[in-house]
């Protein structure tokens, strides 16, 4: 990754200069001393976070290296104690469990291995903790991870960074998905059966084959480390790549919340995806837009820009119709993944609509590539938290 080398301290004093003439926040360097948060966490509640790996797959393949205790969770009493080998195979018949043909008389099981330092391999992965699964509709199965905090966090930083970034970038990544987590646990959660899930929903997750030396470092160097305001958890939003400005809140998600306020950035400007572009041919456009019920495609027109840069709505004149749409909810029936942003400029042709763009994803608080940028230029993981969660704190959660 190449990112824009800053030429020396005077540069850097005349940047922050001119981006707080921009009404953006520059970063500073300081003390840093962390104070506790007051109160006490429950520690029952807090203990291991829910992590959804699967939800309403017909079967698993599970393994363990040891012996398993198999839980029945309506009674909590251990039903069965298998050794699962390298590979046992978990389906559902008549809202029951059958293991490899055999069944369990139960609806909601949890797997413990018989030592605490054993994974658990499923579907080819394997996790730390335990594993709960859970009898869903259409003889489905939500499986569940239960891990400790610190322990998930070892397989979400690798998979959200790479672990080659400056030890800083690291840990601010670490903070951030620190305090992600622990906003969206217990009582805060919005699912009865897990608080987070392993995919882009929440926080990309792989369990332990995925970790990474330089990744479990910043996690333990970090630890209980979290970003509050006005002694609460933040909602520690971050996103790949800002474009150069980080979005408002209120523009993306409608909420008025003051430490996602946009923030010029810059910091990004030359990673790998600072810059896009996407071809369509308008029968791919006609496709991604068909649950609106758009069968053809005359012209496609921005309509406004916020003072980030990014588009407001668009304009499309199909099927001899004007509509109007946000400019976020036509990036989601594209895709994320393909229109990467609502930062872009518009080029059609006869053939091809052609999106031009600035960055990767909503773009509300932390640039992951400008923590980069920043720790390269030498700030710590708490100046860049605070830079681009303005007015939040760094505290010790216990």
């Amino acid at each position: 990754m190449h990112i824009r080398k800053l030429l020396g301290v005077g540069f850097i004093a005349f940047w922050f200069f001119l981006s707080a003439c921009a009404t953006t926040r520059s970063v500073h360097h300081g003390s840093f001393s962390p104070q506790r948060m007051p109160g006490k966490a429950d520690s029952r509640q807090m203990a291991n976070v829910r992590v959804a790996l699967f939800q309403n797959v017909p079967r698993l393949r599970i393994g363990a290296r040891g012996p398993v205790k198999i839980y029945d969770m309506s009674s909590r009493a251990v039903i069965d104690e298998a050794s699962l080998g390298e590979e046992t195979q978990f389906t559902v018949h008549a809202q029951q469990f059958v293991i490899n043909g055999r069944t369990l008389l139960a609806q909601k099981i949890r797997l413990v291995p018989n030592n605490n330092d054993d994974a658990l391999k499923v579907n080819g992965l394997r996790y730390r903790g335990q594993l709960e699964l859970t009898c869903v509709a259409r003889g489905g199965i939500l499986a569940v991870n239960f891990v400790p905090v610190e322990d998930y966090l070892k397989g979400v930083v690798p998979n959200e960074v790479l672990y080659t970034w400056p030890v800083e970038a690291l840990k601010a990544q670490a903070v951030a998905a620190r305090t992600f987590t622990l906003s969206r646990m217990g009582a805060s959660s919005e699912h009865a059966d897990y608080d987070v899930e392993a995919g882009t929903n929440s926080q990309v997750y792989r369990g332990l084959d995925s970790e990474r030396e330089a990744t479990n470092r910043a996690v333990e160097a970090s630890a209980h480390l979290v970003a509050t305001y006005q002694g609460r958890f933040i909602s520690a939003f971050y996103h790949s790549n800002c474009g150069g400005h980080t979005a408002d809140v209120r523009h993306v998600w409608g909420s008025d919340t003051p430490y996602l306020k946009g923030v010029v950035c810059g910091f990004c400007d030359d990673s790998p995806h600072a810059v896009w572009s996407l071809a369509l041919s308008r029968s791919e456009l006609v496709s991604a837009l068909a649950q609106r019920n758009i069968k053809t495609i005359q012209s496609l027109e921005m309509v406004g820009r916020l003072p980030d840069g990014r588009a407001l709505s668009l304009e499309i004149r199909h099927d001899g119709v004007n509509e109007v749409m946000k400019a976020a909810a036509f990036r989601m029936l594209v895709g994320p993944e393909r229109l990467k942003s609502t930062n872009f400029e518009i080029s059609p042709s006869t053939k091809n609509v052609v999106f031009k763009g600035r960055g990767w994803g909503h773009g509300v608080g932390l640039c992951q590539e400008g923590a980069c940028g920043l720790a390269r230029a030498g700030y710590g993981f708490n100046e860049i938290l605070q830079f681009y969660y303005p007015g939040s704190d760094i505290q010790v959660w216990e």
